[in-house]
C-alpha cells in the first residue's frame, strides 16, 4: 500500500483486517522521494507518504498491533525518536542509518526491539551489516539479538 498516506482510511481498514493474524505490520517510515502517485500519468512523487507524524498517528491508533518501522524516519531520525519512543508495540530497523543512530535506537527502544534489515535489493547488505555490527561494538549477544533473534521472535519463527 505504498501509494497512499499511512493515516488514510484504506490503510487503517487493511490493518484492522490483518490484526487478528497477530503478525507485525511493516511500514516505511521517513520522507523520501520514492512514492509515485498511481493515478498520475507523470507518476508524480509524494515523499510525504512516508511522514513520521502520519506513521505515529497510525501506530497510536492500533496499540494492540505490532509494527515494524523501517528506516527509523530516514532524515527525520530525531523526530522519529521523539514520536515513537513511547510506543511499546513498535520494532525498528535502522536501515539507511549510520552506526551512531543505530546505537541510539538500541538505547532508546532497547536491544529487544531493534532488528537488522538491509533494504535489499535497493540497499547494500554488506554495508548495513557492517554498520549494525559496529553499533553492537563487539557485543556478540547483542549482535545475535539484532541480526536474527528479535526478528525471529517478532515473526514467531
Amino acid at each position: 500500500m505504498q501509494g497512499i498516506r499511512l493515516n488514510s482510511e484504506k490503510v487503517y481498514n487493511a490493518i484492522e483486517a490483518f490484526a487478528p493474524h497477530e503478525f507485525p505490520v511493516n511500514f516505511h517510515c521517513g520522507v523520501l522521494s520514492i512514492y509515485a502517485k498511481n493515478d498520475s500519468p507523470q507518476k508524480t512523487e509524494h515523499p510525504e507518504y512516508g511522514s513520521v507524524s502520519d506513521a505515529a498517528e497510525m501506530v497510536r491508533s492500533f496499540p494492540n498491533v505490532k509494527f515494524l518501522a523501517t528506516h527509523a524516519g530516514i532524515f527525520e531520525f530525531l523526530k522519529f525518536i521523539e514520536l515513537f519512543s513511547g510506543f511499546k508495540n513498535v520494532w525498528i530497523d535502522g536501515t539507511t542509518q549510520p552506526t551512531s543512530h543505530i546505537r541510539k535506537l538500541i538505547k532508546v527502544f532497547g536491544p529487544d526491539r531493534v532488528v537488522f534489515a538491509s533494504d535489499w535489493p535497493f540497499g547494500d547488505r554488506c554495508i548495513m551489516l557492517k554498520l549494525t555490527k559496529n553499533a553492537c561494538d563487539g557485543d556478540y549477544s547483542l549482535e545475535r539479538k539484532i541480526l536474527y533473534e528479535n526478528a525471529a521472535e517478532l515473526l514467531k519463527l
